[in-house]
């Protein structure tokens, strides 16, 4: 199917966004700032491989829409109330991981974002973010496929370039590609978040050559400190829209019309209510809480009582929202929170057939695939070291790769172990309580198939 190009430009026309933040942008904090006036939200980035891997649950005790990769872990966590204010940011270098990750998340969200602007070394190393800026046609071709392949909303985040004719060349092809609206960061991918960013001398600019869709301004918080500040930003810039990360990280009521800010008591107050309602991750909950209190109390009874807060109960306690919390706890268990889920076999199952797909391609032809349980007490010398000293003997043989895998069950994480080892894909679907046990028991598979151990061991 092809689609218009430039789909709803005016989505992100005037508008003060909530910028890609790892760690940060989890769903309580998303709605925290929407509530205090922020006119949309993005998710951080979600790296192609493992949202695609992803599939796509109804929470029906939270009432969100849940992401769960293969290990039952939550990836993206959404709530219906803002689905047409929500863009989902993707890492992606591949088309066609990329589309089937959208096409996932594409009834949930109001548009998706393409990072093209991460410095960071996870990003760089996987060819992503800040690394796209050095290769034009792949970009030019990843948007264009994904315009007329969607029927929504895309996007793409950037920096700038070290050279003026250069940025401004990559936008304009950029706008070519049919996106909706492009938000630039005033800064180089060599520039740190306490540098001055180069908002005066090219944002501008770019504002001026893009011809039909919204530039969002991004880059300007150490300047900002207040609502007007935004504005000052957005107009001396000359953008359709102003994206905002670490002063929203610092209090998020700075998306309050009135230029005012709350108390930052009662802004960590509103978000703690808002992870609890939403059974926020509690690593990712103090982590935002962090940001907010800043450095002040580092070192402090207060700062060594908030690090070893095992639980939001405890956080609440320390803000005095004791009573609050346990008239709206969660009481349910998270095996409660879906219908249906795919049991450990259906989910095993599923991984070998997608791994059958995948691998083919690398000239993967052989599956062995059994269950047979691990009892270590068998093996005077466990499987690892049996198999990892024969291949030390065969010498030019290369070695095994070991991949775990970790699924959640009922009572406990189960974890597994694939196994590629001269042509052939090694399972065993035994589950074991630990890594090593998983090694163990694939490398049993190993060894049968060498003639080292018996097949009845």
């Amino acid at each position: 199917m092809t689609r218009a190009r430039c789909w709803r430009p005016e989505l992100y026309r005037d508008k003060l966004v909530l910028a890609p933040m790892v760690r940060q942008s989890n769903l309580p904090f998303r709605l925290l700032c929407l509530n205090y006036g922020a006119d949309l939200v993005y998710s951080e980035e979600l790296i192609d491989y493992r949202l695609s891997k992803c599939r796509r649950v109804e929470n029906k005790i939270l009432n969100t829409i849940d992401f769960l990769d293969e290990q039952g872990d939550i990836v993206l966590r959404v709530d219906p109330s803002e689905k047409d204010r929500f863009i989902v940011q993707i890492g992606s270098n591949n088309f066609d991981r990329f589309i089937k990750a959208a096409q996932l998340v594409a009834q949930d969200v109001a548009g998706i974002d393409f990072n093209f602007g991460c410095p960071k070394r996870f990003s760089i190393a996987g060819g992503m973010g800040a690394a796209m800026l050095e290769k034009p046609d792949e970009i030019r071709s990843l948007l264009t496929k994904s315009v007329e392949s969607l029927d929504l909303p895309i996007t793409c985040k950037i920096r700038i370039l070290p050279d003026l004719k250069a940025t401004l060349d990559l936008v304009t092809m950029i706008e070519s590609c049919g996106v909706s609206a492009i938000a630039v960061h005033g800064r180089t991918k060599e520039q740190k978040s306490n540098s001055e960013a180069n908002s005066d001398e090219v944002l501008t600019k770019i504002s001026s050559v893009l011809a039909d869709i919204p530039m969002i301004a991004n880059g300007g918080s150490n300047n900002i400190k207040s609502y007007a500040d935004i504005l000052r930003f957005k107009e001396k810039t000359g953008a359709s829209s102003v994206m905002i990360a670490r002063c929203a990280m610092r209090n998020a009521s700075i998306f309050k019309p009135d230029n005012t800010l709350e108390p930052i008591e009662d802004v960590i107050k509103g978000y703690l209510k808002l992870a609890v309602r939403y059974d926020n991750s509690i690593a990712q909950t103090k982590y935002t809480l962090q940001t907010m209190l800043g450095s002040g109390h580092f070192g402090t009874d207060f700062c060594n009582r908030f690090q070893r807060a095992p639980d939001h109960q405890t956080l609440c306690e320390m803000f005095e929202l004791s009573d609050w919390y346990e008239k709206n706890k969660i009481t349910a268990s998270r095996s409660d929170y879906y219908d249906s889920l795919p049991t450990l076999n259906e989910r095993l199952e599923q991984l070998v057939i997608e791994k059958k797909n995948s691998l083919s391609d690398e000239g993967i032809k052989e599956f062995e695939i059994d269950t047979i349980p691990f009892v270590p007490k068998r093996f005077k010398i466990c499987p690892k070291a049996q198999l990892v000293d024969h291949i030390n003997k065969m010498h030019s043989v290369k070695p095994p790769q070991f991949e775990i895998i970790k699924l959640d069950g009922q009572k406990r994480n189960e974890f597994y172990c694939s196994i590629i080892f001269e042509g052939t894909f090694y399972l065993n679907k035994s589950g074991t309580s630990g890594k090593k046990n998983a090694e163990h028991a694939t490398s049993m598979l190993v060894l049968r198939k060498l003639g080292l151990i018996a097949a009845n061991e």
